[in-house]
């Protein structure tokens, strides 16, 4: 079925810019389908980390270790158990790896502040014998997109699957990382996020496959009972680094 898109909402003086929900679609459901890949989205974001290196380990562009602190949590859960506002982690895994254009995850966690990478993963104890400390197995990561400041919570965004016959028509799934709570929404508005044109228009093909990292909440819509969901920073996909070589399927980026 061919996605109708409304144009992406351009004004010269505010950058302003919108990704809206199709507005002519042919058929409205949900259901068991729709709750299926809400399920699924939750299951494949379980915790998303921010992160900054633990500068009292860094020699050179050399770190051996980060603090990390899950989003939308005051506390994190470190890998002994405890909570605390950020855990220390000893390594990122898979360790020396690099993507097709030759980043390492620590590469990317090494950014500037304002370039930083958002990892999705969960932490474990290290293992093997003299290891210690704690380990971040990484699964998928995003890069800031825009100048945008990061306020509010962030969400996982994607199509819902949903198609309507007339507008609005709440066709995207918004998932509060790390809760769980699913909310549909029409559009998501990234005039605060200050995203270029090129960036929109990879958010908005990302937007019906893997789905976007958005910071921000939601506001009122077109009507009463629908809000749209105001972005003031936005996250796109990027290669996670793998420990395989060659091209062998499980190999590939994921």
């Amino acid at each position: 079925m061919t996605v109708h898109w409304l144009p992406l909402v351009l004004a010269a003086a505010a950058s302003l810019a919108a990704l809206p929900a199709a507005a002519e679609r042919s058929a409205t459901k949900r259901g068991a389908r729709g709750r299926g890949a809400a399920q699924a989205e939750r299951a494949l974001l379980p915790s998303v980390f921010s992160l900054r290196p633990n500068l009292e380990s860094c020699a050179a562009r050399t770190c051996d270790g980060f603090f990390v602190r899950e989003m939308n949590r005051e506390l994190t859960r470190c890998a002994d158990g405890s909570e605390a506002t950020e855990c220390p982690v000893a390594h990122l895994e898979p360790t020396g790896a690099s993507s097709p254009d030759g980043q390492t995850l620590q590469d990317l966690a090494l950014a500037p502040p304002e370039r930083r990478v958002l990892l999705a993963g969960r932490l474990t104890p290290a293992s093997g014998k003299g290891a210690s400390g704690a380990v971040l197995h990484v699964t998928r990561a995003w890069r800031p997109a825009g100048d945008g400041a990061s306020e509010g919570s962030l969400f996982a965004v994607r199509d819902a699957g949903i198609r309507c016959v007339k507008a609005p028509c709440p066709s995207i799934r918004a998932v509060l990382v790390g809760e769980g709570t699913e909310l549909l929404v029409t559009e998501v508005d990234l005039s605060r996020a200050k995203a270029s044109p090129a960036e929109i228009d990879e958010a908005a093909d990302d937007l019906l496959a893997d789905g976007i990292l958005v910071s921000g909440a939601p506001g009122p819509g077109p009507t009463p009972d629908v809000d749209v969901l105001i972005a003031s920073r936005l996250y796109l996909r990027v290669v996670v680094p793998t420990a395989c070589a060659g091209d062998d399927a499980h190999c590939r980026s994921r």
